[in-house]
């Protein structure tokens, strides 16, 4: 009777046909969305760059306008009694060479008491009609009476700004508020935006107040205040400035610029000024960037919007020729495994009982344990031929597996086979043609045929399984051990974490009740400073937290500078001196000046991670930092007199979860990031970081970087 089943479709096969179709689509689907990722994150890395571009124009154009204040304020420095025409020949040259420039005005400070004879000067030099002056509905008419004016007294270019010649800058509140500020501390402050008393196109403008003082000896060195330089600016006219030296980064973005001075949320920001894009195309909000400058005093945001034609000149067209493709050869392999699996279905059918049986190598053997056969994947795995093994003992190519003094494998319960192998998987040790041993699987079976009692044993070797189980437990070791550091290293965040918001929640319950205020003010003041100081420490760490993130996520951007050694030593020096000199520690710069190619800020957050390192675990000396030109390129390094580093930790200093001591009650703070995020910056400049130390010697860190 023919059996109807080998007739019948075999199921399985079309399963596995439609398991094949589904699994290279899926696939397929897979990296089309891998590759529109990528192409997606190359898009806003593009406006990330161009953006971070316009930002640092922008701040080189403030920078120098800024250097033009300060050259102006050191004129009248150099002068007890600066005449019109003086200040008109020293601006006018600056005037002409900064387009950004609206005017330069001088401001002096007129007591009420000197207002008359201030005002009759003025008009005996050559201003009949001059008078201090306010803004009152849009009309300008005398000022008010009030203890201190800030009238506008030289103003260049005079020609389009004769109308705020005499205007008293202290009859505005936002004027006012901003240079009683800047009298008070002594600081260049800007304004926020404010309309010109001049302006006449509706554009934002701001004032930055550079204060003037007297020097007096007299009353022992004491400043008595002068007046204001001033700096009218078009906020507008600024950044078209800055970002006319890149034209081709910003004529197909959509850029504004914001004042978030005061605000705690990005919408909350104050529009300054915005520049469409060259080419008229709609903004695409998917792809969008900000970065803020710091502007005397303000915080200023520059964010840019990319556009449809932004993004449609970036976009590749490769995702779309891996989803065909894909495709493509997903059905052209569906139609090759289905023929081949049908060829399989019918070699199949002939042949079940063998490929049933067979799992790697096959070793026939009498009832006495004697070869007869070895299957192509038995030759392989022992090295022999069949010819060279046929009639002898397996015990040969399987030393473990005993037979007895007979040699009879065969009825091995009675005739004393050393344990029941057969029906089962044994691990063994088998030995190849060179003598190596090596583990393998042994499973034998008994097989009779024709009434003779044969073993079938089937071997698989299992090193690379031996192998692997060994990995999966070394790494679940290092997973257990990765944990472990993660654990520690939470709980140090945590005590981190915890320590100043302590101080802050502490202090902030003596400023909540107004009937428990400290009647002194000195008090309420130390308490400010100790709110101040603990979020200066968390914002360090979430800082700390970030740029980790960001490097590890490859987001951070490099902007390299040609930079001079001995300014970024001594800037990054000024910022830890005061630290240093609190706890007695004697800093000395050693440094050679050269140039080298760095960005300056992640540069200073290098050698400022290393001092503050340096500091901290210094409790007397010498702190030492310095650099010098190599033959292969730069180098600068910190070195103190510390407690050092005991040899053994000398290896996992740079790991970021990793801490010679990370326990919570360690008697140094901080989050252990800073040399895991200053190994990572050396890294991206393409140099290399160093460290020499021993417990109680001291600790030298060096710093390799390429040449310019």
């Amino acid at each position: 009777m023919t059996d109807y089943r080998q007739h019948r479709p075999d199921s399985k096969a079309r399963l596995g046909v439609a398991a094949i179709l589904i699994t290279s689509l899926a696939i397929t689907a897979i990296v089309y969305e891998m590759t529109r990722r990528a192409g997606t994150r190359s898009i806003q890395q593009d406006l990330e760059h161009a953006v971070d571009n316009q930002a640092a124009s922008l701040g080189r154009e403030l920078d120098i306008l800024l250097e033009v204040l300060y050259s102006s304020r050191d004129f009248f420095y150099g002068s007890e009694s600066v005449e019109r025409e003086e200040f008109a020949q020293f601006v006018g040259r600056k005037l002409r060479q900064y387009a950004s420039i609206q005017a330069l005005e001088w401001v002096p400070a007129v007591p009420e008491s000197e207002r008359t004879d201030f005002v009759n000067r003025v008009r005996a030099s050559g201003f009949p009609n001059f008078e201090i002056t306010e803004q009152r509905s849009r009309k300008m008419l005398p000022a008010a009476t009030r203890s201190m004016f800030y009238p506008v007294l030289y103003i260049e270019p005079l020609a389009g700004n004769e109308q705020a010649m005499g205007f008293d800058l202290a009859s505005d509140a936002i004027r006012f508020e901003t240079l009683s500020r800047s009298r008070t501390s002594g600081q260049v402050l800007a304004t926020p935006a404010i309309t010109l008393v001049q302006e006449t196109d509706h554009q934002k403008g701001t004032l930055v107040f550079v204060p003037v003082y007297y020097q007096d000896s007299s009353d022992g060195g004491s400043r008595r205040h002068r007046g204001f330089v001033v700096g009218v600016f078009r906020i507008g006219d600024i950044l078209e400035t800055a970002l006319a030296y890149l034209p081709n980064q910003s004529r197909d973005i959509d850029i504004s610029l914001y004042d978030a001075t005061d605000a705690t949320d990005p919408s909350e920001s104050i529009l300054l000024h915005n520049r469409r894009p060259a080419v008229d195309s709609a903004a695409d909000k998917r792809y969008h960037y900000s970065r803020r400058i710091w502007v005397a005093g303000r915080t200023w945001r520059i964010s840019g919007t990319a556009t449809e034609l932004f993004v449609a000149t970036r976009q590749s067209p490769f995702p779309l020729v891996v989803l065909i493709f894909g495709c493509l050869f997903s059905m052209m392999l569906t139609i090759f495994v289905k023929d081949r699996i049908d060829q399989l279905v019918m070699l199949r059918r002939h042949n079940r009982v063998i490929v049933e049986t067979v799992a790697n190598g096959i070793i026939a053997t009498d009832a006495n344990g004697r070869i007869s056969l070895l299957n192509p994947d038995a030759e392989r795995i022992f090295g022999y031929a069949e010819s060279d093994v046929r009639g002898r003992s397996l015990s040969l190519l399987v030393p473990d597996l005993v037979v007895n003094p007979r040699g009879e494998l065969a009825d091995r319960r009675r005739k004393g086979l050393d344990g029941d192998i057969v029906g089962r998987r044994c691990d063994m040790t088998g030995r190849d043609r060179k003598g190596r041993a090596f583990p393998i699987a042994l499973t034998v079976t008994e097989v009779e045929v024709d009434s003779v009692y044969r073993f079938i044993a089937i071997i698989r070797d299992i090193t690379e399984e031996k192998q692997m189980k060994q990995a999966l437990i070394e790494t679940k070791e290092r997973a257990e051990e990765s944990s472990r550091l993660k654990t520690e290293f939470l709980n140090t965040i945590s005590h981190e974490l915890r320590t100043p918001l302590t101080v802050i929640l502490g202090n902030i319950s003596l400023l909540t009740d107004t009937t428990e205020l400290p009647p002194n003010p000195e008090e309420i003041a130390a308490i400010a400073q100790d709110i101040e100081r603990s979020g200066e420490m968390l914002l360090t760490l979430i800082n700390e937290l970030l740029d980790l993130s960001r490097i590890e996520a490859g987001r951070m951007t490099l902007h390299r500078e040609k930079l001079l050694s001995t300014n970024v030593i001594d800037e990054a020096v000024e910022v830890v001196k005061s630290l240093a000199e609190t706890k007695g520690l004697h800093m000395v710069s050693n440094v050679e000046p050269f140039y080298c190619s760095a960005d300056p800020v992640r540069l200073k957050q290098v050698l400022l991670n290393l001092l503050g390192n340096a500091i901290k675990f210094t409790e007397s000396g010498v702190i030492t930092v310095g650099g010098r030109e190599r033959n292969d390129g730069v180098e600068f390094f910190v070195e103190d007199t510390g407690c050092g580093i005991e040899k053994a930790d000398l290896k996992c200093i740079f790991d970021p979860f990793r801490q010679v001591d990370g326990t919570a009650t360690r008697s140094a703070g901080g989050s252990g990031l800073g040399l895991a995020i200053t190994s990572k910056l050396v890294g991206m400049h393409g140099g290399r970081i160093d460290v020499n130390s021993a417990r109680g010697e001291g600790t030298r860190f060096t710093i390799a970087l390429p040449q310019v």
